[in-house]
């Protein structure tokens, strides 16, 4: 008989699961603009890293519609400053 064990509410596995959705987010992120736009700014990565994964899914959908780059990095430099405003 086995036992059954939900890992998205271990608090030893947790963070790494966050940390593991918010690169794959970010590398989401990344490859939408580079397919729409040819090519992202080298600082981006490390702006993505700092936001949450919620900021996260926000830029993703916002890279989705932008029409332009800037758009989006305007966006991404606002919630990696401290002020979430990916919508």
């Amino acid at each position: 008989m086995g036992i059954s064990v939900d890992l998205e509410d271990s608090t030893l596995i947790r963070s790494a699961i966050d940390r593991a959705r918010r690169q794959t987010t970010a590398e989401l992120i990344i490859r939408s603009l580079r397919t729409k736009f040819d090519q992202v700014p080298g600082y981006l990565p490390v702006q993505l890293e700092k936001l949450s994964i919620e900021e996260l899914r926000g830029a993703f959908d916002r890279s989705t519609t932008a029409t332009s780059l800037d758009d989006v990095l305007a966006i991404v430099a606002a919630c990696s400053d401290g002020g979430s405003r990916v919508r």
